[in-house]
């Protein structure tokens, strides 16, 4: 018996029909359904629409995420703005035992100056220390009313920032160059004839807060007379680039909690505090990212990221690994020299930025500051260590065995010892001002 081809073709059954159809729309409606899911579920994190505040409140319950949603916030009053600072630079240090040069193995250290600043109470200090301790240059810096960063010019000339206030360039005897007024702060970078450096800017921006005022971040490029010849906006660089996602939209009640008593439009929101701002011409990142891009540090969102003035945000790394970073840096190999401060214990980290794997790191015990800190690479390969909070700095090896220790012998009316934001070290033929002014001393 033979079959036909519309034999085989035959239709399926009507009941056959039914079901494909009914699993059909299950599965449309089922993929549907998890689609609309997904788009809540983000608008809810996004903008803080229902069920976020509820899944916060178990979720913290329940210990999976940390119970701080701490937003860093300054209250603005008729006196300008009254610190409610997220990160406050203040010592709080608690070393009391040895003052000075703790340790000093001059063979295995890498020679050079090192340059200090930091505030005591009322006064500022810039000052220049050799090998084992000793004071080879003070500025006198009395004018400026919380010197927080500064860097030597060969000639002795300092480019100083004067926290919130003003960036400056000091002659070697003190006396005011130039002064530029403006929310200066974190970063001195001297690139050839081109200062770069970090100033906040409060501004209403939509992506973050109709009515609240944000820090936004600005990288400036000035001359090294003080000319401003650039600036370019950090926020504006994240917003639109594949890291716009990291920027918070608090809620006004997220706000109003943290600030009780204030209204909204008195505050300003630090979401970014960027701390370090280093232009990348002339690293051996040029290449990769582009010769006008600059590598910046955002603390609060825990981030490194590349920022060009015409590309915006090109390149970033940290989240899930940085917690509050600060001062990144490009190494001859092309690797990332970064200070991570960590919750409990601090670390310095080399990273390759093509895998963001560390493949260098040191750690200890004692090792820890919730603020601010500094890692610069020497010459020799070690790498000279600011632990801000407790007015100490050191030199480690590449075994992280440390060769040098000095600790701010300078103490705060409750005996604490001193912080200080960063030190640096110079080779010892860096500053050829320093023998005119030891011979007519």
């Amino acid at each position: 018996m033979s079959i036909s081809f519309a034999q085989v073709r035959a239709k399926p059954s009507f009941a056959t029909r039914v079901r494909v159809r009914s699993l059909t729309l299950r599965f449309g409606l089922a993929v549907g359904l998890l689609g609309l899911s997904f788009a809540w579920g983000f608008l809810s994190h996004r903008q803080r629409l229902f069920p976020f505040y509820p899944l916060q409140r178990a979720f913290r319950a329940l210990g999976w995420v940390e119970s701080s949603t701490n937003i860093g916030l300054e209250a603005r009053s008729s006196e300008g703005l009254a610190p409610l600072l997220s990160v406050p630079y203040s010592g709080n240090g608690r070393r009391r035992d040895v003052s000075g040069i703790a340790f000093a193995d001059v063979q295995k250290m890498s020679p050079g100056f090192t340059f200090l600043t930091y505030n005591a109470g009322s006064r500022s200090v810039a000052e220049l220390l050799d090998e084992l301790g000793h004071v080879v240059y003070r500025w006198k810096v009395d004018g400026l009313e919380r010197l927080q960063l500064a860097t030597v010019l060969p000639q002795g000339d300092l480019i100083a920032i004067d926290q919130g206030l003003a960036l400056l360039r000091l002659d070697r005897r003190g006396r005011v160059v130039w002064r530029v007024p403006g929310a200066f702060h974190h970063s001195i970078e001297i690139h050839g004839d081109r200062l770069i450096t970090l100033r906040s800017q409060a501004r209403v921006h939509p992506r973050i807060h109709p009515e609240a005022r944000v820090l936004d971040e600005q990288i400036v490029v000035l001359d090294l007379a003080g000319r401003e010849l650039q600036s370019t906006s950090v926020l504006d660089s994240l917003v639109g680039s594949p890291f716009e996602f990291l920027l918070p939209a608090p809620a006004t009640q997220e706000i109003a909690a943290q600030a009780p008593g204030r209204e909204v439009e008195e505050l300003d929101l630090d979401l970014l505090h960027a701390n370090q701002a280093l232009p990348l011409a002339g690293t051996a990142l040029a290449d990769s990212f582009g010769m006008d891009a600059v590598l910046v540090s955002l603390r609060n969102l825990n981030l490194l990221v590349a920022i060009s003035p015409k590309r915006g945000a090109i390149w970033g790394w940290g989240p899930g690994r940085l917690v509050h970073p600060h001062h990144p840096t490009v190494l001859p190999n092309g690797q990332l020299l970064v200070f991570n401060n960590g919750r409990v214990r601090s670390e310095i980290l080399e990273v390759d930025p093509a895998t963001g794997r560390a493949t260098w790191r040191y750690a200890a015990d004692d090792f820890f500051t919730p603020y601010a800190g500094s890692c610069q690479r020497l010459p020799n390969g070690n790498t000279l260590v600011t632990e801000s909070a407790s007015g100490r700095v050191f030199e480690i090896t590449t075994d992280g065995e440390r060769v040098w220790t000095w600790l701010n012998p300078d103490r705060l009316p409750d005996g604490a010892r001193a912080a200080l934001y960063r030190a640096q070290r110079y080779p010892l033929d860096a500053l050829p001002f320093l023998p005119q002014i030891s011979a007519k001393n």
